[in-house]
């Protein structure tokens, strides 16, 4: 189902055009078009100058790219989810049109050409789908990647087995060494265990261990010695010499090629070290092969001349964007690696095939996913996208936060006890709710009793708060929606006290929070936050700056949040669900994106945040790296002294939850190196590093009182 699945996207695609003209896009985001669009006009050009026709496929390319780069945006935005099933879809449809239909490689009846003809890299892309929508244990990814490398080995298939051996290193090094090396020695583990392959797996595929298949075939390439820069393509030679002839407009078609220049390509394939006796022409002249000269890049330099190879170039860097920040795509990671390290492979030394244009549209969109929005100069604050304030609903009043606005309660829950004292909070309110969305991320009984307000979602189990409270969102009736965790409770006035402090306002550009009781551990309570935020003050400045030597400080956390629904449908808390830092990131984020946004913190105590033991106990895994990781991609717009306060805090507590003083060692490091943190952000870290002394002393002191009863019974 290539050409039909690809057939009907493109249709989709095309009715959706109206739809990208009314969404506001930045600069940067319209890059890419510009770009396929030069490479459009620059293949036409190349066309009418040497006779060729302007229909054929390579030359529909750069246009196809724009089309379905136009149409899936309006259909997936920046989800990074939505993206991941659009791939998931087309390695489906891929799969299922060579296993109907096919084409002349895989119809022999071998599985062997089926997998490395047809389905090998969409049957990858699939299982990697299913497995992170199943919730699989994130380190089982790697080991799945490694196997189904295994498996293209013996089925003769070394390039897709070198993709899924350096994406299951890639994902692995970053889950297990980044907290204690930098991204670049990660990285430099990755090529080395690449280049390792590169050389171990030829000298083991000759002894016949990995199958007969991989032993012929690397035999014989032994034979006709050609070149491993060149991965064993023979191609090459003719791509740079057609280049080299006509490197402004090109040559229109491959078919347009002269045997003139078949003949300074061979001379070339010799003198850089391919056997002269290899039938190059053999491997040249394909009749009705659009694609001789195997690889997107070099193709389109030598068709389409040099304008029309700024669109693959770029995308060649956009997967070694994605690769780098691997990161940043969470539980997602494995599968974005596998398809931006196939990405790089195909743009080098494959054809336009199959469903690789939309593809590679989708390699776009999860670029623009975590890159665009983020996209702000160090040391500048960060640029807001001009959008028009939120106006009130227009049913022929003014909508506004009234008291008897129609709020939705959103209430993620896994399930805890606690979860009916969260519930009979709401209900107590003196202002009733519209209802109460109770989202499921579990598939356990709740503890809920009948109501005709609540509404129970199911979402889960591991779906994550940011997922649930965005499907709580997206499902909401009510005009204002309140969050709260199923552990926090509300005092009765909460919500009225709330909404009148907005009632008086005629837009819909706030978001209004208040302080809370903090109850936990044991019966220790307080009040946070201590200082409240001020008008005007950005999000990152007034969460992150560290004035004092305890926390509590300055919160805005979940349960005290109120905003109309329309912020919470246009400001996503599902961008990004995996994040270390759910309500910063949110805040910071509808901060930056919604004009004349007021964040309003009042001075009552209008709920109760809940500490367990099992809140502050000691945690196995030093996760101090991913917040240090959070920081420098999410603050990087800030000031030196929020960036290096956040550094000196935050990542700090991680690693004294871990007992990890190199983790508090690391955090100072990229605290100095990347900010300029305050004397207080500085003494917390150092108090921290005295905590972990403290902690580690006391263990010891309990081990020896335990075990010295049994030495003296002896």
């Amino acid at each position: 189902m290539a050409d039909v699945t690809a057939t009907g996207l493109s249709i989709l695609c095309l009715l959706l055009v109206p739809g990208y003209l009314l969404i506001e896009h930045r600069g940067i985001e319209l890059l890419p078009l510009v770009l396929a669009a030069a490479g459009w006009i620059s293949y036409l050009a190349s066309c009418l100058v040497n006779g060729v026709a302007v229909l054929s496929p390579n030359v529909m390319a750069p246009a196809a790219f724009a089309l379905y780069l136009i149409g899936l945006s309006v259909v997936v935005g920046r989800s990074v989810r939505a993206i991941a099933t659009v791939l998931a879809g087309i390695a489906a449809g891929t799969v299922i049109f060579h296993l109907v239909r096919g084409i002349e490689l895989t119809r022999t009846g071998s599985f062997l050409d089926l997998w490395k003809y047809g389905i090998a890299q969409s049957a990858t892309i699939l299982v990697l789908f299913v497995l992170v929508k199943a919730g699989v244990h994130r380190l089982a990814l790697p080991s799945v990647l490694a196997a189904l490398g295994l498996v293209s080995l013996v089925l003769n298939f070394r390039s897709h087995a070198l993709i899924c051996f350096v994406a299951a290193a890639t994902v692995l090094t970053g889950w297990v060494l980044a907290p204690r090396i930098g991204r670049g020695w990660q990285y430099a583990v990755v090529f080395g265990f690449a280049g390792t392959f590169a050389v171990v797996m030829p000298s083991v595929a000759r002894t016949g261990l990995l199958g007969p298949a991989l032993q012929a075939k690397v035999l014989q390439q032994d034979s006709s010695g050609l070149p491993a820069l060149f991965a064993g393509r023979p191609e090459p030679p003719l791509s740079l010499t057609a280049i080299y002839e006509r490197p402004l407009l090109g040559w229109g078609d491959a078919q347009h090629l002269t045997p003139e220049l078949y003949t300074s390509a061979a001379h070339l394939a010799i003198r850089l070290g391919y056997t002269p006796t290899l039938p190059f022409e053999l491997y040249w002249r394909i009749p009705g092969d659009y694609s001789a000269l195997h690889s997107i890049v070099l193709a389109s330099w030598a068709e389409g001349g040099v304008a029309a190879v700024m669109l693959p170039l770029w995308l060649l860097g956009v997967c070694g964007a994605l690769v780098w920040n691997s990161p940043r795509y969470g539980r997602w990671a494995p599968l974005v690696v596998v398809v931006a390290v196939q990405g790089i492979w195909d743009l080098l030394y494959s054809p336009w095939t199959y469903n690789l244009i939309p593809v590679y549209a989708c390699i776009v969109l999860l670029f623009s996913a975590r890159h665009f929005p983020g996209s702000v100069r160090a040391g500048r604050e960060p640029a807001r996208v001009a959008r028009p304030p939120i106006q009130p609903v227009a049913n022929g009043r003014d909508d506004g936060p009234a008291p008897d606005a129609r709020v939705s309660v959103v209430i993620p829950t896994i399930g805890r006890p606690t979860l009916t004292r969260a519930v009979q909070s709401v209900l107590n309110q003196s202002c009733p709710v519209e209802e109460i969305v109770v989202v499921a991320d579990t598939g356990a009984p709740l503890p809920v009793s009948s109501n005709d307000q609540i509404v129970v979602l199911g979402v889960g189990p591991n779906a994550g708060p940011g997922r649930c409270r965005q499907a709580g969102i997206d499902a909401a009736r009510g005009t204002v929606i309140a969050l709260l965790d199923d552990d926090d409770e509300w005092c009765a006035d909460k919500l009225r006290r709330q909404l009148d402090a907005v009632a008086h306002r005629s837009d819909r550009s706030w978001i209004v929070s208040s302080r809370m009781a903090v109850v936990g551990p044991g019966d220790r309570r307080r009040i946070w936050p201590r200082r409240l935020v001020k008008v005007d003050q950005s999000v990152a400045d007034y969460l992150f700056r560290f004035t004092g030597l305890t926390a509590g400080g300055a919160v805005l956390q979940a349960s005290t949040l109120c905003f109309p629904v329309e912020i919470g449908r246009l400001i996503r808390w599902d961008a990004d669900p995996d994040g270390v830092h759910d309500e910063p990131s949110w805040l910071m984020r509808a901060q930056r994106e919604i004009e004349g946004l007021s964040i309003i913190q009042l001075a009552d105590v209008l709920s109760t945040y809940h500490v367990s033991g099992e809140s502050v106990s000691r945690t196995a895994h030093d996760r101090s790296g991913e917040y240090i990781a959070w920081g420098l991609e999410h603050l990087r717009g800030e000031s030196p002294r929020v960036r290096g306060d956040y550094l000196c805090t935050s990542p700090v507590s991680a690693a004294v939850s871990a007992r990890s003083v190199v983790g508090v060692w690391r955090s100072v490091q990229a605290a100095v190196r990347h900010g300029r943190p305050g004397p207080q952000a500085l003494a917390y870290a150092g108090l921290g590093a005295v905590r972990i002394a403290l902690l580690r002393g006391r263990a010891a002191a309990r081990q020896v009182r335990t075990t010295m009863p049994l030495r003296r019974s002896r």
